[in-house]
Formats: structure tokens, C-alpha cells, sequence
């Protein structure tokens, strides 16, 4: 057993090492609920915490589902003391409906992270899920008719968009089995709590977990899973240059596709980039539906449709090009900036340097872009009316201090207080820039 351990040690270093300018020197926050995956990565952690500068801090939170959850917290924390790793519980003040709860818990439960993330300057967060978490995926990804970035699973490396801000997720454990990183709670005198919903029947994960319990069917879902893995990998580069070369962005969230470039593709690779711009120009948490994509597919092929919107993007077609804006429609929320860092309608990253209580972000309204142009506090601008429609503009209770990019600002303190940018920023680093 000692053995085991040792090479299970010795995995996880491999891991570090593999990711060490992602880990080492950080500050690491770790999400820890209690079973054996999450507890075993922070015991694994603080092995290696001192020979590669990790400062770790461990969260919990407790959504208020079971009557156990508070206990359980508490428990967490002693297991953490025991390990001298720093602890918070988080406190999730659940709705009153029940419907969808498990993922509005999930929603609340990385927002609530991203939140103690900002406070404690915190580079990313490390969770514990494991090899079979990612067969469970599989195959509840399988029953639902999922296409190749669903088959693919869950990846090492990857970010999160919160209310927040941008969480960079790690997930160390992916290539390990639960029985083994049971061993390493065992080997650490480390108990473990046992959540009973893991046994209920009614939700898809218990049922897909007896079927991945099979031995022989688990040795080839590690297999399949690895392969759609690497395919996909290799599509999103083959995709991802071809974007940089035919696409063109705009740091306010509009970009620019050659007509030629997007009709001459094989339909697969349609529906990939359109799935990929819908959710950066759109503002949206999820993939847009297949009929929704062949909708617009067909859209962009038909010479009678000029402009249209779907996914909440307003497509504008020309002879060459077609322009995607964010379509203005009423999720579009002002909301106050009570944070340092703020994400709003899910394509800006905003970052507010002063200490002003009242400061809100909202669309800019048709009256107010005509009432600021009358007064010349902003130039009429070639950019289409749809798209100056949705962008951010601060306000003060009802007076606009800031409107970046038209690059109005009341004075230089609010240009130098509040900073923006695209949430997809590097993606428009690399491609080519689109200025209107």
C-alpha cells in the first residue's frame, strides 16, 4: 500500500511539473466538500505546497440542501486545520423554487467562490474531479445525443465566466481513480463524508455510475473519452487558425466573417464557429441548440435574407462580409458595480478602481447616445446603431460618466477608475482587429 501511495505521490507531482507555470508560485484556491476526491487534492497539495510555492486556501460551500451540510462544513474545516491549510465556509442562501436546483446550485456555487477569489487575490481554483466523474459525464452526455465537444468531457485546464469575474479552473485529479485517492485519505488518517445523494436513483449521475462501475466498460470509456479528446484538440486548432485569418474582432464584441470563408466550410466546421461567436458576441452561458445553428446556416446561404437575429447576435449580411453585434434585448441588465471586478452581460470584464458606492453599468438607450451627440460630448460614430445600442455605459444615479468606446469620459478620473475589456480578450489579441 505504501507503494501505491508513493506512485499515486509521484502522479501528482508529474501533474505539477507538466503545469508549473499555471501552479507553482500561486495562489491556490481549493474546493473541498468533504468526500474523498476533494480532500485527497488537498492532501496531495500540501505535500507539495513548500517545494513548489503553493499558498492554498480551501472553500466550502454549503448550499443548505441536507440537514447534514453545516456539519459537514465543519467538518472540512477541522480536516484543514489538521493540514494547516487556511478554510472558509461559504453559505448559499437557497430560493424558494426547487426547480433545477442542482445546477442553480452549481451556478451559485462558483459566483460564491468568485467572489472570496477577489478578496483574497486568488489565482485560480483546483476541484477534485476525478477519472470516474469524467465516465459518469460521458456517459450522460452519451444518453443526451452530444456532439464531439460534449463527448469530449471535462478538460485539465479550463475557465469559467462567474458574475464575477473569469475563474481559471484546474482539475488535477482527472487521470486518477477514486479508489486511490481514497488511499491517499486512508494513508493520511483522513476520514471521509459519504453524501447520500450520490446513492438516489432519481438523478442521471447515480444511474450512470452503476453502468461505469464495469471493469472491462470503464478500461474502453477511458479509452473513447481520450480519443474524442484529442480530436477535438486538434479540430479547435485546425478551426482556430482559420479564424484568425478569415474573422475579424473588435474589442466592443462585433466581428466581421468573409462570406466565401464561412459558406465554403463542411457543415461541421460551420456550426463549431458559429457555436464558438454566438456565445462570445452573445453574451450566453450555453451553446445554442442544433436548430438554432442550422437555422442560421441556412440564413447565411439564402441570398433573399439580408439581416436577421438569432442566439442573441443580429446578423447583418453584405456582399462579402456579414457583421455579428450583440442584439439588444431586454437581459441586457444595468446593474451596480459592488465588487472590484464585475462581468456583465457576460462579454465584458469590468474593473472598478475607486471606492464610488453608486456607480452602474447598463446598455447605452437611443436618447441618450442622440442627447450626448446634440451636445457634443461624443462624435457620431461609423459604427452600426444596433451595436452602439449595447454598449456598457457607466452611470452615476442617471447621469453617464463614461462610455469607453466612444470614448467619453467626464473627466479623467473615471477613465482612470474604471477599466474594461472583452471578457474573449485574447482571442481578439490574436486574431485580426476590426476597427469601425
Amino acid at each position: 500500500m505504501v507503494r501505491t501511495l508513493n506512485l499515486i505521490e509521484k502522479k501528482f507531482e508529474n501533474f505539477i511539473i507538466k503545469n508549473s507555470k499555471y501552479i507553482a508560485n500561486k495562489k491556490i484556491g481549493i474546493g473541498v466538500s468533504g468526500g474523498p476526491d476533494s480532500l485527497s487534492l488537498a492532501i496531495l497539495l500540501n505535500k507539495y505546497r513548500t517545494k513548489y510555492n503553493l499558498d492554498l486556501f480551501a472553500f466550502t460551500v454549503d448550499h443548505q440542501l441536507r440537514i447534514e451540510s453545516q456539519k459537514e462544513a465543519q467538518f472540512v474545516k477541522s480536516c484543514m486545520d489538521k493540514l494547516s491549510i487556511c478554510h472558509k465556509t461559504i453559505v448559499w442562501k437557497k430560493p424558494h423554487s426547487q426547480h433545477n436546483i442542482l445546477e442553480t446550485a452549481r451556478i451559485a456555487r462558483y459566483n460564491l467562490i468568485a467572489k472570496e477569489c477577489i478578496k483574497n487575490d486568488i489565482d485560480l481554483i483546483m476541484i477534485g474531479h476525478h477519472a470516474n466523474d469524467q465516465i459518469e459525464t460521458f456517459i450522460i452526455r452519451l444518453e443526451a445525443n452530444s456532439g464531439l465537444d460534449g463527448l469530449a468531457c471535462m478538460k485539465s485546464n479550463t475557465t469559467i465566466i462567474t458574475d464575477f469575474t473569469k475563474l481559471n479552473i484546474i482539475r488535477p485529479l482527472l487521470n486518477f481513480e477514486k479508489k486511490d485517492l481514497k488511499e491517499v485519505c486512508r494513508k493520511t488518517n483522513i476520514n471521509w463524508v459519504s453524501d447520500p445523494t450520490n446513492y438516489n436513483l432519481k438523478y442521471k449521475r447515480t444511474k450512470a455510475r452503476y453502468i461505469a462501475k464495469s471493469k472491462s466498460l470503464s478500461h474502453d470509456f477511458k479509452l473513447v473519452i481520450n480519443q474524442y479528446s484529442k480530436l477535438k484538440l486538434n479540430i479547435d486548432k485546425l478551426l482556430n487558425n482559420q479564424i484568425k485569418k478569415n474573422v475579424k474582432f473588435n474589442d466592443n464584441g462585433i466581428c466581421e466573417i468573409k462570406n466565401e470563408f464561412i459558406k465554403k466550410l463542411p457543415k461541421l466546421f460551420q456550426k463549431k464557429i458559429l457555436i464558438l461567436l454566438i456565445k462570445i458576441i452573445g453574451g450566453k452561458k450555453y451553446p445554442r441548440k442544433s436548430l438554432v445553428i442550422n437555422r442560421i446556416i441556412t440564413n447565411i446561404h439564402d441570398v433573399n435574407i439580408n439581416n436577421f437575429t438569432a442566439g442573441g447576435v443580429y446578423f447583418i449580411k453584405s456582399k462579402n462580409i456579414i457583421l455579428l453585434i450583440r442584439q439588444n434585448e431586454p437581459s441586457i441588465n444595468q446593474i451596480i458595480l459592488q465588487y472590484k471586478t464585475t462581468i456583465w452581460d457576460r462579454r465584458f470584464l469590468i474593473t472598478k478602481q475607486c471606492h464610488t458606492s453608486n456607480i452602474s453599468v447598463g446598455p447605452l438607450t437611443e436618447k441618450d447616445y442622440i442627447n450626448m451627440v446634440k451636445l457634443k460630448k461624443i462624435q457620431k460614430t461609423k459604427m452600426p446603431f444596433a451595436a452602439i445600442k449595447t454598449l456598457p455605459t457607466f452611470r452615476v444615479l442617471d447621469e453617464i460618466v463614461s462610455i469607453p468606446h466612444l470614448l467619453y469620459y467626464k473627466n479623467y478620473l473615471w477613465k482612470k477608475n474604471i477599466k474594461i475589456e472583452h471578457i474573449e480578450n485574447d482571442l481578439f489579441i490574436s486574431c485580426n482587429k476590426l476597427y469601425i
